[in-house]
């Protein structure tokens, strides 16, 4: 027989690649062109059968209908095939019909994969066809043709006159064995024509896979027309025609059309070594899913010459994902990491993006938009959502009128053919095409970089897509009347012309220039940060020898000098100290010092990225006039937490704190001098009379004023957004309104100094004009508002919904960004007005600006419980002190009885008193009194305190000279005079904080310098409102104890800094609160259960070296006892020095330093409390055998049972019996009852077949408190070696029992439950347990043939096909599924392995 199958065209009409969509066909156009590979398939079975087989693939021949129609012309064709999708139904219906007219002696038939029966029926009658084939015919086709079969076919069969022909339809059957399929006759087709974009051309495609069994057949046609039943090639047949492809063929690209290529992975892994062993030079894409991608799956894929994957994400909103509709295996962190993997193998990611899903809403494509900008793919494709018929989408859709279009031509993709409960169809469009912009400004930003005019564009562009969003429309009703009190024009910088001159002055003396740059940090007191920005100096791309690093240490009192002295790198690196005088004059010392020809200026809190110096120094290379400066970008560190108010002060709505969106063409004005990533030519540094000038004496506009005076002077300041820095600060909103106020001082220095900013960029006059809009008292109560405000989870209001909004980015837009910008502008009017008030030439420092008296500087809240006389002590020395700043008093009464409420009530003054009704507690009672504060900073002070003169002083001097400081504790003495605290130390040995230095002289020198703790008392702590309130105020949890370490451990973690202030002194009469000790032992408890795992929180060695002192622990009678002793060899130092650091390293997680540490084990000191902590470290860095060369060093100066267990562990895992025999045996003569050392007695006997032995050795362990799973199973195997069956069983099951999941037990039940035939009783254990653990298909394959015993043969194939599905290679699979056959009661030996 002669039979044409024809693609029919597409392209003259309508552009369609009728094989994408499932198969019903889909939108597209020239530059994708793709095989039919249905109709390769069918012509190599044909050809197979001797027939006579033309293939006309219409669209890459550039042949329209009458071109096909004229090819045929002139032959008798016996059989006509034509290709139907359903995007071109009307046409193809239309094209068929012409084609039986012509050859009326034919048999024409449509090939399709739509399955609908309305549709097929009216396609039948328009087409006139014969037939059409819907099913797989890959393998029928010639009994189709020659009338022998019609399965997988639909068709008009002729009825009586008056009724018309009724519609018949054959249900057909799928393809079972994939690899009985011919390979295609692609000799048939135009193959260098074809093309597709992610390749280019010539392209082939493979399917080697049909069937999808995941839950995105609601809406997606894969299941529909392929099944959910997953079939598949194996490699070798794939491989087969991948040779015939690439060898003979001579096509190196592929393009695997699977739904989900690597659903099952260790075919495409055995796939890829097949390709690498045959050193094809291919490149190929598949489609698959996130959840089907190993990191080892991908490597090798990546090796056998993948070079792009297409994942169906579908949506960006994380709720919609896992619905019905969504991908179930997709989660966002899997998404992250697959993106990160691709870029390291270069391999593209293609997003395949859908609109409308039914729950969607326009708040949704903002997601989807945000996880585009955020992940970056390659390309995208993003289609309209499309009811096709047959699917449950279609039937839902027509139920609830969601479907608008009943025209095919309306299904191809990008039609709009539906609208849903959310979502309009104009919304659906607009949607598509936000995503579709957004994805090609990230493209042209990824390509030509971040220039200001493009990153304007994007900002624009995102900010219509949020007001088309979110229909904003204007201020929400919140705040509106205390918002309307605010500055009517903002208070922010503009520009304005330069009228700066600057006198000459003699040149200063430079020193010779030995370096291309010289990078200026000046420090103070932040030495765990700049060791940070040390060490990424260290990694820079620029060579060592063109560059040197000045440190230059503003009078630190935290060893930053010797610790900047330890470093030493293969670049220059000097470290200057000087007095504590500010940043400028520090900076400004770097500056005279500096020997390379640029200096680069940057802060140490700054984190560079490895290429930040190499930009910078190119840079100065291509611009070398001495009127040429460089700023960079910063960036808020990947280790901190990015606020949404901190993401608001460097966005064109705030830029308080950055203003690269003022960046134009390049070019930045002086505003945007930041001493951040700044970089200038020294020689133009050193011709200025003054540097940085003095006068400012808080950081802000020192920078702007030099910027000022270099900007009149012709400098141009080039903005290279590739010289990157991360700014490692957290920043709190109450901290950055103190900021502008004093930004607000520093405004009305530079106004002095250059009067033409007054007006135009500073704003003074504006200022004035509104001081009594929003005053201080005004402002400080927007600032609790907004810290209420600040308080919702943004990721929980995501959830909420008003109509179909999302909440998230309209409380953002409406709430908190209008209050943000109206305190920050009125913090900063503030500022100047105190300023002016204070009179030229007398404006004092940011922290000594005066207060008025409605607003206190610390609120101090005492909580009380009895003891009258010596709350009356306290609350009578406070008001006799006459230099402490200003402040109120909180006393919190816990339900007194001695008549502490009678004396509070005749309190008068700034004292609040609450009361409550019943003791809660010195937490609760904290909690309290700091909702009632009205000050600053919070103070909490015990009642049994005496504080002295200039206490308070020197606490809030602290925190406002530090703005990185959020705690700060005082010295307290016992009534002796004595050290009651300085500080908290938390010990190595045993996790637990203590007071260190206690009942030394008040005047020894240990407790007489500013230091920095991870912890101080309570008993007398300043605290950070805002920080207080961020780390969610003290855990009620505790009940008079452990409080303030829990709170401190929570705000270190921050990265806030705590410090002790020893002139800072107060009398503390210890623990006279009745009741004070009473939940000791449960507050312990609950401090080790939320910190004892961080055991890097131990640091007295580091505190203690810093003094010249080793920590020394003694035990006696099961008590603890630490002393300390001078270090007084450099050896002993040297040693303990390797222990200090260790903390050091630990504290900043910095794990692959701890483990180089901890390698100079012999260089450690000969301590054993110091070498166990040191073992136990390696345990927790996952280094075993270094641990053990501690623990050699521990039993080589005592016995020791944690080192004997741990020598006895590692010779029975080695293999090595006799030792480990005799290891046991000295961890039993040292202790008899150590019941992890019995355990090991046991696993030994087992080792070696001494089964009774072995029992004896389990019931030892079980009695002295070894782990009980390890051990009753211990007991049960014991139990099958002694041949008792039954009593393993029960031991088993009482396991199985208490740890369900646990598969281990479950396999030694299976053992058991084998040998007694229990197969009734095993039967809904392992049930249940695959119904929890559906990946094990050890138990899976077990449960199988347990349902064999019982003759349950439908379960039994239940459990195969489910195997079958994961993994078809699976060992025994087979064997189970002849048993299942042959219904046979057999239980193979496999599942008992």
């Amino acid at each position: 027989m002669r039979i044409a199958l024809i693609n029919s065209p597409s392209l003259s009409v309508r552009p369609v690649s009728r094989s994408m969509a499932g198969g019903l066909g889909f939108d597209g156009s020239g530059d994708m062109l793709l095989p039919p590979l249905d109709l390769a398939i069918m012509a190599a079975t044909l050809c197979q059968t001797g027939e006579t087989v033309d293939l006309i693939d219409a669209d890459p021949l550039g042949l329209d209908a009458a071109a096909v129609y004229s090819r045929l012309d002139g032959h008798q064709w016996d059989f006509i095939v034509g290709t139907v999708s359903l995007p071109t139904l009307e046409q193809d219906a239309a094209f068929l019909a012409e084609l039986h007219r012509r050859h009326p002696t034919a048999r024409v038939a449509g090939k399709t994969l739509v399955r609908d029966h309305g549709v097929l029926k009216a396609f039948l009658e328009r087409s006139t066809a014969d037939l059409v084939i819907h099913g797989e015919a890959d393998l029928t086709i010639t009994d189709i043709v020659y009338g022998r079969s019609r399965a997988g076919t639909a068709w008009l069969e002729a009825g009586a006159p008056d009724t018309g022909p009724s519609f018949r339809f054959d249900e057909g059957s799928p393809v079972e064995d994939l690899n009985q399929l011919p390979i295609p006759a692609r000799e048939l087709l135009p193959n260098e024509r074809y093309i597709y974009p992610l390749l280019g051309t010539p392209v082939a495609t493979l399917q080697t896979s049909r069937g999808c069994p995941y839950p995105c057949g609601y809406y997606c046609p894969y299941p529909l027309v392929e099944g959910v039943k997953w079939r598949s090639q194996t490699p070798e047949r794939i491989f087969a025609e991948l040779k015939e492809v690439v060898e003979r063929q001579g096509i190196t690209k592929i393009y695997f059309r699977d739904a989900t290529f690597t659903l099952n992975q260790e075919r495409v892994a055995k796939l890829c070594d097949l390709i690498v062993a045959a050193s094809w030079p291919i490149e190929w894409v598949c489609e698959t899913r996130v959840d089907c991608l190993s990191d080892i799956l991908l490597e090798k894929m990546r090796a056998a010459g993948c070079v792009g994957l297409l994942v169906g994400v579908e949506t960006g909103d994380e709720q919609v994902m896992h619905l019905r509709e969504g991908k179930k295996g997709l989660t966002i962190p899997m998404l992250a990491h697959l993106r990160e993997k691709t870029f390291q193998l270069d391999i593209r990611l293609h997003f395949l993006l859908i609109v409308g899903l039914p729950q969607e809403t326009r708040e949704s494509l903002v997601a989807t938009y945000d996880l585009i900008q955020r992940y970056k793919p390659d390309t995208i494709g993003v289609t309209i959502i499309t009811p096709y018929p047959g699917t449950p989408l279609h039937t839902e859709g027509l139920r609830e009128g969601w479907i608008d279009s009943q025209q095919w031509k309306d299904y191809g993709g990008h039609q709009i053919p539906m609208h849903t409960p959310n979502l309009t169809r104009a919304d659906m469009e607009a949607g598509k095409q936000f995503l579709e912009e957004g994805f090609a400004l990230l493209q042209r930003r990824q390509v030509g970089g971040h220039s200001q005019p493009l990153e304007a564009m994007a900002q624009q562009h995102y900010e219509r897509l949020l007001r088309w969003a979110y229909r904003l429309d204007g201020p929400v009703a919140q705040l509106r009347n205390l918002l309307a009190l605010a500055p009517s024009a903002p208070l922010l910088p503009q520009p304005t012309k330069q009228q700066a001159s600057v006198a000459s002055a003699p040149m200063r003396t430079p020193s010779p220039v030995r370096f291309a740059l010289s990078v200026v940090i000046p420090t103070y007191n932040r030495r765990a940060i700049l060791r940070k920005t040390l060490f990424a100096l260290m990694s820079q791309t620029l060579a060592p020898e063109k560059f040197e690093v000045i440190v230059v240490d503003d009078g630190s009192a935290d060893d930053t000098v010797s610790m900047v002295g330890q470093f030493n790198p293969s670049f220059g690196l000097r470290v200057l100290a000087a007095k504590h005088a500010g940043a400028n004059a520090a900076r400004n010392l770097g500056i005279q010092a500096a020997q390379g020809s640029v200096v680069l200026i940057t802060g140490d809190d700054m984190i560079p990225e490895p290429s930040f110096l190499e930009a910078h120094a190119t840079f100065h290379e291509r611009h070398p006039s001495e009127l040429d400066a460089m700023l960079g970008f910063i960036d808020w560190s990947p280790e901190i937490t990015v606020t949404p108010f901190m993401k608001f002060i460097v966005s064109p709505e705030g830029g308080q704190q950055f203003s690269f969106h003022e960046v134009r063409e390049g070019k930045a004005d002086f505003r945007l001098f930041y001493t951040s990533n700044l970089s200038i030519k020294r020689d133009l540094l050193l011709k200025q009379p003054v540097l940085f000038d003095q006068d400012f004496t808080y950081p802000a506009y020192d920078d702007v004023e030099l910027g000022y005076r270099l900007s009149a002077q012709g400098l141009q300041l080039h903005y290279n957004a590739m010289a990157v820095t991360s700014h490692h600060h957290e920043i709190t909103l109450a901290g950055f309104v103190q900021r502008q106020r004093k930004a607000g001082h520093m405004a009305v220095v530079l106004a002095r100094k250059h009067p033409e900013l007054s007006r135009t960029h500073l704003k003074i006059d504006d200022a004035l004009n509104i001081r009594n809009s929003l005053g201080e008292t005004q402002i400080a109560r927007l600032v609790r508002i907004a810290q209420e405000l600040e308080k919702p989870d943004l990721n929980q209001l995501a959830l909420v919904r008003f109509g179909a909004e999302r909440f998230d980015r309209t409380y953002l837009k409406h709430v908190l960004h209008p209050v943000y910008q109206t305190l920050l502008q009125s913090a900063y009017a503030w500022g100047i007005c105190e300023a002016v008030d204070l009179g030229v030439g007398s404006i004092p420092s940011a922290g000594a600006c005066t207060m008025s008296s409605n607003r206190f500087k610390a609120s101090i809240v005492i909580p009380v419980f009895n003891k009258l006389e010596l709350t009356s002590q306290c609350l009578t020395t406070l008001a006799s002190l006459t230099t402490m700043p200003e402040y109120e008093v909180i006393v919190v009464d816990n339900a007194s009885t001695d008549g502490t409420a009678e004396f509070l009530a005749s309190l008068g003054g700034d004292v609040q008193v609450i009361r409550n009704q019943e003791n809660h507690g010195f937490a609760v009672a904290c909690n309290q009194g700091a909702k009632a504060a009205r000050g600053e900073f919070l103070l909490f002070l015990n009642n049994d305190t005496i504080p002295t003169e200039g206490w308070l002083n020197a606490l809030v001097d602290e925190v406002e000279r530090h703005p990185d400081v959020a705690v700060v504790g005082s010295k307290l003495l016992y009534e002796d005079g004595t050290i009651q605290h300085a500080g908290v130390a938390f010990s190595r040995t045993m996790f637990g904080p203590y007071h260190i230095y206690q009942k030394l002289p008040a005047d020894s020198p240990m407790v007489n310098r500013r230091r920095e703790f991870q912890c101080v008392t309570a008993a007398c702590m300043l605290v950070r409102q805002e920080v207080f309130e961020q780390v969610g105020q003290f855990d009620e949890g505790f009940k008079n104890g452990f409080e303030d370490v829990d709170l401190c451990l929570k705000i270190s973690e921050l990265g806030w800094r705590i410090i002790y202030r020893p002139d800072s002194v107060v009398y503390h009469l210890e623990s006279q609160t009745p009741g004070r000790k009473a939940h000791e032992t449960d507050n312990g408890r609950r401090l080790r259960e939320r910190w004892a795992h961080k055991w890097w929180i131990a640091d007295e060695d580091r505190l203690y070296l810093s003094d010249g002192l080793s920590c020394h622990v003694s035990t006696d009678k099961g008590m603890f006892y630490t002393q300390v002793k001078p270090l007084i060899s450099v050896a002993d130092r040297t040693a303990w020095q390797l222990v200090a650091d260790t903390q050091s390293a630990a504290q900043s997680q910095d794990f692959v330093r701890v483990k180089t540490l901890l390698n100079a084990v012999d260089r450690w000191p000969n301590d054993v409390w110091v070498l166990r902590w040191a073992a136990w470290v390696c345990r927790w860095i996952n280094a075993p055998a270094l641990a053990l060369s501690f623990w050699n060093r521990v039993l080589a100066i005592e016995p020791d049972e944690d080192g004997y267990h741990a020598l006895a562990k590692d010779a029975l895992e080695g293999g090595k019996l006799e030792e480990a025999e005799c290891r046991l045996a000295e961890l039993r003569n040292y202790n008899p009852k150590h019941g992890d050392g019995w355990l090991l007695s046991g696993i030994l006997a087992m080792q070696r077949q001494r089964f009774e032995e072995a029992k004896t050795a389990f019931d030892l362990a079980v009695t002295y408190g070894a782990d009980s799973r390890k051990a009753k199973l211990g007991l049960g195997m014991a139990a099958m070696g002694l041949a008792d069956s039954a009593g393993a069983w029960e031991l088993f099951l009482v396991v199985a029992t208490e740890h369900p999941d646990d598969a281990e037990t479950l396999h030694w039940l299976l053992r058991a439950g084998t040998v007694l035939q229990r197969w009734e009783q095993l039967e809904p254990v392992l049930s249940q347990y695959v119904s929890r653990n559906p990946g094990d298909l050890s138990l899976r394959f077990a449960l199988a043939g347990v349902f064999l015993r019982l003759n349950r043969w439908t379960d039994a194939k239940r459990e195969y096909n489910s195997i079958l599905l994961l993994d078809q290679a699976f060992d025994g699979l087979s064997e189970l599924a002849g048993a299942i056959d042959a219904q046979e009661p057999v239980l193979t030996e496999h599942h008992a392995a």
